[in-house]
């Protein structure tokens, strides 16, 4: 996850996060292994109805104020282990996280019924530009269970978030603002059990490497 914060002068967060230093290139790469899956999952495919629900600007501001929403300690971005994946998490989506580079193996535990989303690569900026710049050479993928979900590519669009101190992704606190982007994407709810998600992401020299561990509950 990549960051360029432009705070709104007035009032007002996904991927995968950004890193921890404005400009510096971030993903959410998590690396890990998952125990194999017990009951196999139609696919990873969301339904086109979900799909078409998935609103890029909702979607990316409420990913950014989730990562932006837990401070040094209990964030799910600079999380290695899967500890705090469900902090500040809410209904119907769970949302996944990157790192601010390098890899990460996580264990979780989601209740049934979770669209899961998640950024490849994701920034927010100050401008167009910025994300122009950074999707130009951003590649990646999420597979379920080894099947390939499908990669959603969103151009720049204005976001809103809200941050809390001392959190490790965002520049500030209170509520921000920018332009995000990135390459996400959605599984549709996994059958209970345990499965593999894998993450994978680059841009430019960055790269992600997150593997998920996922435990799905009964209800």
């Amino acid at each position: 996850m990549i960051r360029r914060f432009a705070p709104f002068i007035c009032l007002v967060l996904l991927a995968s996060a950004c890193g921890g230093n404005s400009g510096s290139d971030a993903t959410t790469p998590t690396t890990g292994s998952a125990a194999p899956s017990t009951s196999a999952s139609p696919a990873a495919q969301p339904t086109q109805q979900q799909q078409q629900q998935l609103d890029p600007a909702e979607v990316q501001g409420a990913w950014w104020t989730w990562a932006s929403s837990a401070p040094h300690g209990r964030n799910p971005v600079e999380d290695r282990t899967g500890k705090h994946c469900g902090v500040g998490q809410k209904d119907q989506i769970w949302f996944l996280a990157g790192t601010f580079g390098g890899a990460a193996k996580r264990r979780c535990t989601v209740p049934a019924g979770r669209t899961l989303v998640a950024p490849l690569v994701n920034l927010v900026g100050q401008t167009k530009k910025d994300c122009s710049a950074f999707l130009k050479g951003a590649s990646g993928k999420l597979t379920a269970d080894g099947k390939a979900a499908r990669t959603l590519r969103w151009n720049a669009v204005p976001i809103e978030f809200d941050a809390v101190d001392d959190n490790p992704v965002s520049t500030g606190a209170g509520s921000l603002g920018g332009y995000g982007c990135g390459l996400w994407a959605s599984v549709r709810p996994l059958t209970p059990g345990k499965h593999k998600i894998s993450i994978r992401g680059r841009t430019g020299r960055f790269r992600v490497m997150v593997d998920y561990a996922l435990t799905v509950s009964a209800g």
